[in-house]
């Protein structure tokens, strides 16, 4: 984080140097300058996609707002697709299927709780909702009619709207 682009060229400059010295080199695809004030402009870094605008509350103040990458979410839904197979789950209670996924969706929520997640959250509690009632009408003979998010949490859904936490350094300021 830098307050020019000339300063942010002359750190990455210093970092390739620093590397080169090691034997080791920054990778050219993944290593860019970025401006995050500019409209659109977004970066992805330890699965999390940053993105610098204003406050809803304080207008005249921006915050650097993170969110799990389109990366992320695709590889919590491969997870759940894998474990909901019908054809591999083919005679499992629902019960125990979402007991086996519940470590799995709560150590996820927990690593990106701490961002502006909670559509994204919502996004994926639906996504395992859905898979389940795909599980349950491909098991059942008769057509089933499917389930909501209460009944799923009933199941054993956790609950991954509302675990959002900020830590102390949420409130600072950004340039």
């Amino acid at each position: 984080m830098c307050p020019t682009e000339e300063k942010a060229k002359a750190a990455k400059a210093a970092a390739e140097a620093i590397l080169g010295g090691l034997k080791l080199k920054l990778h050219p695809e993944k290593t860019r300058v970025v401006n995050p004030s500019r409209k659109g402009e977004t970066f992805t870094f330890l699965g999390c996609t940053h993105k610098k605008a204003r406050s809803r509350v304080y207008p005249k103040r921006k915050y650097l707002y993170r969110w799990p990458s389109p990366k992320s979410v695709q590889s919590i839904r491969e997870r759940v697709k894998e474990r909901t197979d019908p054809r591999r789950q083919s005679g499992a209670d629902p019960r125990d299927i979402l007991a086996e996924l519940r470590p799995t969706l709560l150590g996820w929520a927990a690593y990106f709780r701490t961002g502006n997640a909670s559509p994204t959250f919502a996004k994926v509690e639906a996504y395992v909702v859905h898979r389940i009632n795909l599980f349950l009408r491909r098991r059942s003979q008769r057509a089933h009619r499917g389930m909501k998010l209460p009944e799923a949490r009933r199941l054993g859904l956790p609950r991954l709207q509302g675990t959002i936490r900020y830590p102390g350094g949420a409130h600072a300021q950004i340039g």
